[in-house]
């Protein structure tokens, strides 16, 4: 075998070398080295990793699925909110007329009275026809 390195020489080399790597993988592919199973050692390494990678990836999601609801919680309610107010303004504007008429008074919020198709009814009511229409119910 050309340019086959004799064991322990891994660690040697990339003793400071290689900031990226933990000294525990430098180790585990040392000792791999070594005893000839290196191949077996980096799939242990791999298989560490990935369980370490699925932890917190689970541990995030777990974080984050709160979250998630709430913001779901808050668009799903502004549309709502968005749907009904324009049909409450509109009940409003029918029940109460204009913007403009809807106080009986300074500071006042409207009362029946306001509405003009009350007053014109209740004034050409007369007194005994409201007295029918009472008994009646």
């Amino acid at each position: 075998m050309m340019g086959a390195t004799p064991p322990g020489v891994f660690r040697e080399r990339t003793s400071g070398s290689l900031p990226a790597l933990p000294p525990m993988v430098i180790s585990m592919i040392a000792v791999g080295e070594q005893t000839g199973g290196l191949d077996e050692m980096l799939s242990k390494i791999a298989d560490f990793y990935d369980e370490e990678v699925d932890a917190a990836v689970s541990g995030l999601l777990a974080m984050m699925e709160p979250l998630m609801i709430v913001f779901l919680g808050v668009v799903v309610g502004g549309m709502v909110v968005a749907m009904y107010l324009p049909i409450f303004d509109m009940i409003n504007a029918v029940q109460w007329g204009p913007k403009d008429r809807r106080t009986d008074g300074p500071g006042r919020p409207p009362g029946p009275r306001s509405l003009p198709w009350i007053t014109a009814w209740t004034a050409s009511a007369s007194p005994a026809s409201r007295s029918s229409v009472s008994a009646a119910s």
